[in-house]
Parts: structure tokens; sequence; C-alpha cells
């Protein structure tokens, strides 16, 4: 309840910003390579939305691989300084609205599902959600 509630409350607080092209579920096992050539696949969430969304959800995949990989952190912090290079810096203050709501939704998918310990991690994803959406300062 207080993820949904605290969301809310940012997104109203939130300044106008342009919508853009999303995937809707943008993460490594959507991006395949083939003979030096890039494919992004499983349009099915595609809509127009807030960038940082696709961003905020990257992110909480790369994040949860980067415990197993201390190296990830570096190619994270490459993937941003170009995305960043090209794109509005006010996108990354929105981000871990994204994070927080991807933590929300992959707890629920956990409930959903139901496989072993998932409330073990439904728990741990939804702690995860809360200390990112406690980082934005917005009233």
């Amino acid at each position: 309840d207080y993820l949904v509630a605290r969301a809310g409350q940012i997104e109203a607080a939130l300044a106008p910003f342009k919508l853009t092209p999303l995937h809707g579920d943008f993460h490594l096992g959507q991006i395949h390579l083939s003979n030096g050539r890039v494919w992004l696949i499983d349009f099915d969430a595609l809509s127009y939305g807030d960038p940082a969304a696709d961003l905020g959800n990257l992110l909480v995949f790369l994040k949860a691989k980067a415990s197993k990989n201390p190296e990830i952190d570096r190619l994270i912090q490459t993937f941003l300084d170009e995305y960043f290079s090209i794109m509005s810096h006010d996108i990354a203050a929105r981000i871990p609205l994204y994070e927080a709501l991807t933590h929300l939704r992959r707890a629920c998918k956990c409930l959903r599902l139901q496989k072993e310990e998932w409330q073990k991690k439904a728990t741990q994803m939804i702690e995860q959600g809360v200390a990112t959406i406690n980082q934005l300062d917005v009233h």
C-alpha cells in the first residue's frame, strides 16, 4: 500500500515531460545478438510513456545481476553515461520511481506464481521497492 500511495504522490508532483515510445518490459532477456546485429523482441507491452520507465525496469534487472558480479556496476555506469550523452538528464531523477514500481511488479509475480520461497522473495522485493522510492525527495 505504501509503495502505491507514494508512487501516486510522486507522479502527481512530477513536472511535465515528453512521452516517448516504451518497450514496456525492457531487460536483457529482450535483447538478442546475432551476427553482429542487435534484435529487440517482445513488443506486446509497447506504449508511450516516461522514458525513465524502461530505464527503471532495466536497472532493477542489471542491479540484481551486479550482486553476483561486481563488474556489472561498471557496465551499468557506462550504459548510463552513454544514454545521458544523448538524452535529457532530467530523466535520471525519475528512474527510482520506476525501479520501485518494478520491484513491486516482481513481488506481485512472486505472489501469482508462488514458487519456492516466494514469500521471502516477495518481501525482499517490497523492501527494495520501499528503499528505492524513499530515495526520491518529492512531497
